[in-house]
Parts: structure tokens; C-alpha cells; sequence
């Protein structure tokens, strides 16, 4: 019984060294869709994940964003080239599949459109949102919900809308956007900084908040 109790010891103690050892590599993925097949991520830096209409797995990274398929890896670069020495200069937030196939991403640089025929990821309101978006949601209209540091962004495919929390001070820091739910386009919940707040997507009032 001793014998046993060592051996499971010492198989414990190999398995938590072998992750230790295989975390300082790039990340592999094992045995997603057929076994044996491998996966390999361009950047290590993973900081979000997202689900597709299509049952695709899509990684966030520091420089990229990759679709897993099962058996490889498939990155998306984007267009603007790394400046500073930034270890993560497109740190990636958050992904969105507004409606079939269009994806949006947001990055502590901005807001990111993602084109399929060149595998890449174009800046969108690069004047309007030149500053991190923390979330993104949409709404059965196909509404875009822009959550950033500087307050809520609405995109209906023409018209980009912006909706400060604490108008009178805009360098407050309750207009940073943790969280969005949209309940309906009548009714967008926002996680600030300083509580929750009910939003009216049409109008753009604020119906409730906690700020004071």
C-alpha cells in the first residue's frame, strides 16, 4: 500500500512538472474535431475567445486573431504596422459576430473590422474610437454595441452613435464600459465603473444609473 502511495506521489509530482515545462512553449491544442490533429497559436498572448454561427472556435491575441478549424490554425493579421515596444500593442478585448460572417474586434487601439478575402483586420472610426474597447454586443437588428473607455458606441450599419455616461466630465472615469447586456433596444444594461446603468439605445437616455 506504501508502494502505491509513492508511485501516485511521484506520477503527480511528473504530470505538474511536464505543465509547468509545456506552458513556457507556445500553446498546442490536442484533439480538437478529429484525435490526433494539432493546433498551434501564431501569438501566445490568448486574452479572449469566441464561438461563431458556424461552431469556430476564434482566439483573441496580442498581435492577431485566429480561427481554430481542428486541425490548423488560421491568423488574421492586422493592417496597421506595430509601433513602440509595446509587447502587445493589439491586445484583443473582445470579438463579435454581428451577423453571418461579419466580425467585429475590439483592441486596446480600437475598434477592427475583420476582412475574409485577404485574412486581415481593418481600423474602423479610427477618428471616432482611437482608444481601447472593452466589450462589444449586439441586438436582433444587428445593432453594434461599442463599449470602450470613453463611454457606449451604437453602429446601425450607417449612422455611429455616441453616448457618454457622465457627460458633464468626459474624462471621468465612469464613463469606462465594463460590461454590456442588451436586453432589448429599448433596454441596454452597462457595467461602469461606478454601477449599473439602463440604457435607451434609440434615444439615448439614460433611464437608471447609479452614479451620483
Amino acid at each position: 500500500m506504501a508502494l502505491r502511495k509513492h508511485i501516485l506521489v511521484f506520477l503527480i509530482f511528473f504530470i505538474g512538472v511536464f505543465h509547468i515545462f509545456a506552458s513556457d512553449a507556445n500553446y498546442t491544442i490536442y484533439s480538437i474535431g478529429n484525435e490526433g490533429t494539432t493546433c498551434k497559436f501564431e501569438d501566445t498572448r490568448v486574452n479572449c475567445i469566441y464561438k461563431d454561427s458556424d461552431g469556430f472556435i476564434w482566439i483573441g491575441t496580442g498581435l492577431t486573431v485566429e480561427r481554430i478549424n481542428g486541425q490548423y490554425t488560421l491568423p488574421y493579421h492586422f493592417t496597421e504596422k506595430q509601433e513602440g515596444i509595446t509587447p502587445s500593442p493589439f491586445l484583443v478585448n473582445a470579438l463579435i459576430e454581428n451577423h453571418k460572417h461579419d466580425f467585429w474586434v475590439g483592441t486596446v487601439q480600437g475598434l477592427w473590422h475583420m476582412n475574409h478575402n485577404n485574412f486581415t483586420l481593418e481600423r474602423m472610426f479610427a477618428k471616432e474610437i482611437n482608444f481601447s474597447v472593452q466589450k462589444l454586443a449586439k441586438d436582433e437588428e444587428n445593432r453594434l454595441y461599442i463599449g470602450t473607455v470613453n463611454g457606449l458606441y451604437i453602429y446601425d450599419g450607417k449612422e455611429l452613435r455616441h453616448i457618454m455616461i457622465n457627460e458633464k466630465n468626459i474624462l471621468s472615469i465612469n464613463n469606462r464600459i465594463l460590461d454590456i447586456v442588451v436586453q432589448s433596444p429599448n433596454s441596454v444594461w452597462l457595467l461602469t465603473t461606478n454601477g449599473i446603468v439602463l440604457c435607451d439605445a434609440k434615444s439615448g437616455a439614460l433611464k437608471r444609473s447609479s452614479i451620483n
